[in-house]
């Protein structure tokens, strides 16, 4: 059984190649069908999917969760820590919280971000369609960036913040336009001072 990050990758891999084909296939059928160069436009982002997934299949380890990973450390040791973590958990879009990592899935992969270098986390709301959704942006040091759902309710979206802060009580929380500008263009002292609370 493939583990939690392979898991992952197979499912973006074939996700990409979904995609790729059923763009390829609508762009090449409507430039048929009305005989006109205009809707072959929608062949190129599907050719470029295709590529994506063919080459991530061709060179497993070319991929951009190993290639994340790899810039941590020893790339072995951190796939084998975790799919530990995430044992048995299938891949999907729910955030994961394990022993040493968060994780967040997406339709292409997942994103990962070690606890200890968690630095910055801020509740963020979006209305779309008159409905609310709320979520915790989590930033890994290294600039790694989680959206992660936090539920409908406001209530619900501080307790689950509250429930990261947790896991790494060093990190900023809560925003302001001061933070992310020091965040954008000093992250070097942004940095020092959660290092200073470690």
């Amino acid at each position: 059984m493939p583990g939690f990050i392979q898991a992952h990758i197979a499912r973006g891999n074939r996700n990409l190649l979904l995609v790729g084909g059923v763009l390829v296939i609508i762009g090449a059928g409507l430039a048929a069908f009305f005989s006109h160069w205009f809707p072959l436009l929608l062949v190129i982002p599907g050719i470029i999917a295709l590529g994506a997934g063919l080459r991530h299949l061709i060179n497993p380890r070319g991929h951009p969760i190993y290639r994340a990973l790899g810039r941590l450390g020893n790339l072995q040791e951190l796939i084998q820590q975790v799919n530990e973590d995430f044992a048995g958990i299938k891949p999907d879009d729910q955030p994961q919280l394990g022993p040493h990592w968060l994780a967040q899935g997406n339709t292409y992969g997942v994103i990962l971000v070690r606890w200890q270098d968690v630095a910055w986390m801020h509740l963020y709301v979006r209305i779309r369609n008159n409905a609310r959704s709320n979520y915790v942006r989590v930033y890994g040091r290294d600039g790694t960036q989680l959206t992660v759902p936090a539920g409908a309710q406001q209530p619900q979206a501080e307790q689950f913040l509250q429930t990261l802060h947790a896991r790494a009580p060093w990190a900023e929380v809560g925003y302001s336009r001061e933070l992310e500008q020091q965040w954008l263009k000093d992250r070097a002292s942004f940095l020092q001072r959660i290092d200073a609370r470690k």
